[in-house]
């Protein structure tokens, strides 16, 4: 009865998590959705991702980042390949929320550069060589253009700008949104999505000794 009632109680932890993870894909989903119903030239498609980094661990952030790019490939195929950088955001996002930027408002803010650095840098110039060196079709691509078109950049660079600019911008909101919810969520919701039972900390020279004795 022990074993079967501890397996019941591990199944439903891990349905009511992937139901809560799957929450996270909805969102990001969503809120691409709504940017592009609005026609604002905006992603926010890694509020989910960053959020199951912060709340769950590095495993739930890249399952939610990979899968939600996978999801959007239905309306948009290119959406796939950009799954790597959702993968790196939700790797880099855990890592700063263990370094404790996520605490304070003003520390949660130096990350947007560096999430502005995988999504814009990065995404650009995957951009550029998946278009043969040209001018993509995404978001970006009418504000590419008309730097294009002034004349003083050329392709590379008008994508690059472009690119850097919008994910700024992006990435901020991203990240304000974040910390809001982060801050607004009781510490005991967090304990109990947190999935990091997978990693264990190293024991100390102190803790292997005691281990030794209880052996011997």
């Amino acid at each position: 009865m022990g074993e079967d009632s501890n397996t019941n109680k591990g199944f439903r932890r891990f349905l009511k998590l992937a139901i809560f993870y799957l929450l996270f894909v909805v969102i990001n989903i969503g809120l691409n959705r709504l940017c592009g119903l609005l026609h604002l030239p905006l992603f926010l498609d890694n509020v989910g991702t960053l959020l199951a980094a912060a709340l769950g661990g590095y495993l739930p952030g890249i399952i939610v980042g990979y899968s939600s790019n996978i999801f959007n490939s239905a309306f948009d195929p290119a959406n796939a390949y950009y799954a790597v950088l959702s993968v790196l955001i939700a790797v880099t996002g855990r890592f700063f929320y263990d370094k404790g930027y996520f605490d304070k408002f003003h520390k949660a803010i130096i990350t947007i550069p560096v999430f502005a650095l995988i999504g814009g840098v990065f995404g650009s110039l995957l951009t550029y060589f998946m278009y043969g060196f040209g001018i993509g079709e995404g978001i970006s691509a009418p504000f590419a253009q008309s730097l294009l078109a002034s004349g003083k950049l050329n392709v590379f660079w008008a994508q690059m700008i472009s690119d850097v600019v919008i994910d700024l911008v992006d990435k901020a909101i991203t990240v304000v949104i974040v910390f809001v919810i982060i801050k607004l969520v009781p510490y005991k919701f967090v304990s109990a999505l947190a999935l990091v039972d997978w990693r264990q900390r190293p024991l100390n020279k102190d803790e292997i000794k005691e281990v030794n004795k209880t052996e011997i």
